[in-house]
């Protein structure tokens, strides 16, 4: 795919289309929906794959939410005065905030769960703890291991709830957009009983047919 400009030397990209459905565990099928990728090798990785996954890449909202919400807190503004010590401060929320989600990947980990299940705020505030009530930098070798392994069995202690299944109605409360307005009988929208379940579809383009297992369904070249 190219942009539409004539004046730009860009060299073609070579895509993968995925185009699938979800059944959205209330028995009721929505899409199709589209996706690109350049990931174009169907054995390194499904169509199925593909379209599980894509719902997760919004967990970044969540990760912009703990950064500028959580760690830094609400309404605070950066200190630093000049462009270069901005950057600065803000690699070093970056490191902070990377550093803790590690320790909640290695909690969940340890015990085999889910990472939504290991609670960021919790991680952050055994952190600011750990911070406080330490007597050097860097703290000595046995200390430090032992301090790590005691704030991943308090995460464990303190557990997210297990996501339940979610669905709401794609409405508005008031018309400004194509989405139809909000009514009463939205308020008890039926809720599924499972997770969505990707439905690759079967369907052709330009003579070429997809393959709902191998999964590179589409193809655009140049």
């Amino acid at each position: 795919m190219r942009k539409n400009n004539s004046r730009l030397d860009t060299e073609h990209v070579v895509i993968r289309v995925v185009e699938y459905s979800i059944d959205d565990g209330r028995g009721t099928e929505m899409g199709p929906f589209r996706l690109f990728t350049t990931l174009l090798d169907p054995n390194e990785v499904s169509a199925v794959e593909l379209a599980g996954s894509y719902r997760q890449r919004w967990e970044i909202e969540s990760a912009f939410g703990e950064l500028k919400t959580y760690q830094r807190g609400p309404k605070a503004v950066l200190r630093s005065k000049s462009p270069e010590l901005v950057k600065q401060e803000i690699w070093g929320h970056l490191c902070c905030h990377y550093a803790i989600r590690t320790l909640m990947f290695e909690a969940a980990d340890t015990a085999k769960l889910d990472p939504d299940r290991v609670s960021f705020i919790v991680a952050l505030n055994i952190t600011r703890r750990s911070l406080s009530q330490a007597r050097g930098f860097p703290p000595p070798g046995t200390d430090s291991d032992h301090g790590w392994k005691r704030a991943i069995i308090q995460l464990l202690r303190r557990l997210n709830p297990q996501r339940r299944h979610r669905s709401c109605p794609r409405v508005i409360k008031r018309k400004y957009s194509k989405w139809h307005v909000k009514r009463a009988h939205h308020a008890g929208w039926p809720q599924p009983d499972g997770p969505p379940t990707p439905i690759i579809n079967s369907a052709q383009l330009n003579g070429i047919a997809a393959n709902p297992l191998a999964a590179p369904n589409r193809w655009i070249r140049p």
